[in-house]
């Protein structure tokens, strides 16, 4: 099968979990359409309208719109395009895109981002700029807490507080 295939996909999100690595999000995604035999490739045939760069939109955002900030997989660029941190790539999904699927199979893919710094029990999702997004979705805390991730980063400082303490 080539070029776009046309259906619809139902996308569902299965949770925001916090976890030592970060807080995970699980997303579903179920394409259905006419199927001459062969899967679709999930990128190629599914997400690719106009030959653009499916992995330019399809990348989770977790919004705390309380706090106004926005969190996103952090990916490291390569050197030759100057290093830093960058919002949107094609290596932000845990789990590989580069899958064929059946019509009416289920895929899942998850990916991880940067546990939220404030108190705080909902985000919302994005996970393809234009679809709705999932609104106030339930953080699964576990046994950690936004102290357990935030901080000035600076462990001399932090002793040399608790000296001062005593």
């Amino acid at each position: 099968m080539t070029g776009p295939t046309e259906g619809e996909m139902t996308m569902a999100l299965h949770g925001v979990e916090v976890g030592e690595g970060g807080m995970l999000i699980t997303v579903t995604f179920t394409p259905e359409y006419e199927q001459d035999g062969e899967p679709a490739h999930f990128v190629e045939d599914m997400h690719n309208p106009n030959n653009a760069n499916i992995m330019s939109y399809l990348l989770p955002v977790v919004s705390d719109r309380e706090n106004l900030k926005a969190y996103y997989v952090p990916v490291e660029i390569p050197e030759r395009s100057g290093g830093g941190w960058v919002t949107r790539s094609d290596n932000a999904w845990a789990s590989d895109v580069d899958v064929h699927v059946h019509s009416g199979d289920t895929l899942t893919m998850w990916a991880y981002v940067p546990t939220p710094e404030d108190d705080i029990d909902t985000v919302d999702v994005s996970v393809v700029p234009g679809a709705p997004e999932f609104r106030d979705v339930e953080i699964e805390w576990g046994d950690h807490s936004p102290a357990d991730h935030s901080g000035s980063g600076d462990e001399d400082e932090d002793e040399a507080a608790e000296d001062d303490d005593e």
